[in-house]
């Protein structure tokens, strides 16, 4: 319990610079792309290599969305479980909404870096490595399309959170997004 408590400290913490840390984030993106693009980091680095960092960067990005999603999943199976009136132990609730805020707290930066590493799996194997399949970038092009949708959009809930129904498409468009990342994997 006392674990949690710190932790949902220092999510509540950076939560309230969740502007700044984006940006920092973006920044630094931005900058090794064009670091990269001016010095040729990657692209002097063996085919084999560079092709391990950008399907690590996929791999990274997968595991950072699913901690996304699962602010969404606990979140409703704690309300449906309250709506079919069970109870759970006091210690276990309140572990429970301690895990809901920690993840409602990480949600955000969770996307940002979702799409940073989204769009540098996409830089590393298709500019760098030269990655030509038709499947797998179409497959690759529309999950980076809908996941820039689901990112915008949860941007727009951020500035403005009382617009219940966009909450309602950003989880319908993280749904479709999950469907053309299956495909992708599958067609990989």
């Amino acid at each position: 319990m006392f674990f949690l408590i710190n932790i949902e400290k220092i999510t509540k913490k950076l939560h309230l610079y969740f502007g700044q840390l984006s940006i920092t984030m973006c920044s630094a993106f931005i900058m090794l792309v064009l670091i990269d693009i001016k010095y040729g980091l990657f692209s002097r680095m063996p085919l084999r290599s560079a092709t391990g960092i950008g399907k690590t960067a996929g791999s990274v990005a997968l595991l950072v969305g699913g901690f996304a999603c699962l602010y969404y999943v606990f979140r409703e199976v704690y309300i449906q479980s309250k709506r079919n009136n069970i109870s759970f132990h006091v210690g276990l609730e309140n572990n429970i909404k301690k895990s809901i805020q920690i993840f409602r707290h990480i949600h955000p930066l969770c996307g940002v870096l979702v799409f940073l590493l989204v769009l540098g799996h996409t830089y590393i194997l298709w500019y760098v490595v030269g990655k030509t399949a038709p499947l797998v970038i179409y497959s690759g092009l529309f999950s980076l399309l809908s996941l820039g949708l689901v990112a915008t959009m949860g941007i727009y809930i951020i500035h403005r959170p009382k617009y219940l129904k966009m909450r309602k498409y950003h989880r319908m468009l993280t749904g479709i997004l999950i469907i053309f990342v299956v495909m992708h994997l599958i067609v990989r």
